[in-house]
């Protein structure tokens, strides 16, 4: 039996900071919480950052409201 599976619409948007991309969610995702992850260890409680860090050119990751944003290092088109 195959489940039903609700996409979200996530709209990726660009910042004023050309290394950072923001992808933004219909509804929010935290709740007057705002997180900013340097580096996979500190993402220790969010199982979401530690997998963005695996790829090789994430730098930062921010999660607030309704929207997480990623940095990437500056090496990397």
């Amino acid at each position: 039996m195959l489940k039903k599976i609700e996409m979200t619409k996530i709209t990726i948007k660009p910042t004023q900071n050309p290394s950072i991309l923001k992808f933004e969610f219909p509804d929010f995702i935290t709740q007057n919480e705002n997180f900013e992850f340097k580096n996979i260890d500190e993402a220790k409680n969010s199982p979401l950052a530690q997998q963005l860090f695996y790829l090789p050119f994430v730098k930062t990751v921010y999660i607030s409201g309704n929207f997480i944003g990623v940095e990437r290092y500056n090496i990397i088109e």
